[in-house]
């Protein structure tokens, strides 16, 4: 979507760009202003969302917001260098041919894979380090220190060898959370979350004092509020195409991506962030000679979509339908299950999963039909044709992981359910025939029309189902 958007704001930015008195874009800083305007915020949609309540639309706008960045850095640097020593050396605005376009594409592709094994390199040798010493869990604070230099010398490495910082950070933190955080001791583990998460506070509210100080340099000489209003009404549209085509072939695909959720997934991704004004101060001189101006016009495009669309946001999502009413209401159930007077039986399993639902339903009353709703059709032990190929690959990657990656460089040890269907019969069995005969013993669920004979019989469907 990124690249899809850069495209899109290029060609217009090339059409439309008009700086004050009456001066032109060239070709190059048309695709610079693109790149740097591709670059997102989406922590204003994040804020609003809960993981619990919107899983599938949180991931989305999580991982668009994270890679979103990455990418738009690595394409501002592929410019910068695909065209930067011919615009020295011309001294003049010079076209841009298909092939210009094509080695610029072959060199984001090398510069993307490079970052990436840096920063998965990097992550395995501190899971290797604090797998192997064993005597460090006993000093915490050196933990700390030690997963903070590694992923700081990934990131200088990185931007040494000319490549991507930011998308190895994000490639090393993303394996040192998979491996790394696993080794550490406790102590470890909740402190440097809680270093990190400060860290992260401390630099968000200065980029923000940062910007809103910016403003008292802002003049109307560089300013030209009919460029700025062009270039959203420019974002606006990019953004539009670059979500809905692609979620156009996921649907043709069947995959489950709603309409609302698709239009929330596009405005959450309107608001320009303070990496777009952070890539304008890396704009070469040399490429660019109106680069100042660029940077203000750049200024007010994210001060004006972070105030307009970021006040608007809950507000558009209560038009939609999401809203954190389900949430209220999930918490207002959860109190009746902490007054243990009026808990029953059939609350009881319900409370177990109150917190992932997105509707507050009644949970299947036997046990036998809670393992096969909630362990065994999640497992996808009979996938469909279309799903067949995927589900292989998945476990084969998980297979990997387990059994070899994780032997080498720790992490969780997760048990899969890879049980004998005797076994769960068995326990299914059980556990259904004494949950019936506790049920009716003491009255606090109603089986006019199931019996445990029917139970047994369920318990035989089950059986068949593992059987064929």
């Amino acid at each position: 979507m990124t690249i899809f958007s850069v495209l899109i704001i290029w060609m217009n930015d090339w059409e439309f760009g008009s700086l004050p008195n009456d001066q032109r874009l060239s070709n190059v800083e048309c695709i610079v202003l693109a790149a740097v305007l591709c670059a997102t915020d989406t922590v204003a949609a994040l804020t609003i969302l809960k993981e619990k309540d919107f899983p599938q639309l949180n991931a989305i706008l999580f991982g668009e917001g994270i890679v979103n960045d990455a990418v738009s850095i690595l394409i501002f640097e592929t410019i910068q260098r695909q065209f930067g020593y011919r615009t020295r050396r011309q001294q003049e605005d010079i076209s841009i041919s298909g092939h210009d376009i094509g080695l610029a594409i072959l060199r984001f592709c090398y510069l993307s894979i490079a970052s990436i094994m840096i920063g998965i390199i990097i992550g395995l040798l501190s899971a290797y380090i604090t797998k192997r010493l064993v005597n460090l869990k006993d000093h915490p604070i050196r933990e700390i220190i030690m997963i903070f230099m590694l992923a700081y010398l990934s990131y200088i490495i990185s931007e040494i060898l000319n490549f991507s910082g930011i998308m190895t950070l994000f490639c090393c933190g993303f394996t040192m959370n998979h491996y790394t955080y696993y080794n550490l001791s406790k102590e470890s583990q909740s402190g440097g979350v809680l270093a990190i998460q400060t860290i992260s506070s401390c630099c968000e509210a200065f980029l923000f004092a940062y910007l809103g100080f910016s403003v008292i340099s802002i003049s109307n000489d560089n300013c030209s509020f009919q460029f700025i209003l062009e270039l959203l009404l420019i974002t606006l549209v990019a953004r539009f195409l670059s979500v809905f085509i692609p979620l156009s072939l996921l649907w043709i695909l069947n995959y489950s991506v709603n309409f609302k959720t698709a239009v929330f997934i596009w405005y959450g991704g309107l608001i320009r962030g303070a990496i777009a004004y952070a890539l304008t101060f890396r704009i070469d001189r040399s490429i660019s000679r109106q680069a100042y101006l660029i940077r203000q016009n750049t200024l007010m495009i994210v001060l004006i979509s972070t105030l307009f669309f970021g006040s608007l946001m809950s507000v558009f999502a209560k038009l939609l339908g999401i809203s954190v009413e389900k949430e209220n209401q999930n918490k207002k159930i959860l109190k009746r299950f902490r007054n243990p007077s009026v808990e029953t039986f059939d609350d009881k399993l319900m409370h177990e999963n109150l917190l992932s639902l997105e509707e507050p339903e009644r949970q299947p009353r036997y046990p036998l039909r809670r393992i096969h709703s909630q362990i065994i059709e999640p497992l996808d032990l009979q996938p469909e044709n279309n799903n067949l190929d995927k589900a292989q690959a998945y476990r084969a990657l998980r297979n990997f992981d387990q059994n070899y990656l994780k032997k080498y460089f720790g992490g969780r040890q997760t048990h899969h359910l890879e049980v004998q269907p005797q076994v769960l019969i068995k326990l299914s069995e059980s556990a259904s025939l004494q949950s019936v005969q506790r049920d009716q013993k003491y009255g606090s669920l109603d089986y006019d029309e199931i019996n445990p004979e029917e139970t047994k019989q369920l318990v035989k469907d089950q059986k068949s189902f593992f059987d064929s």
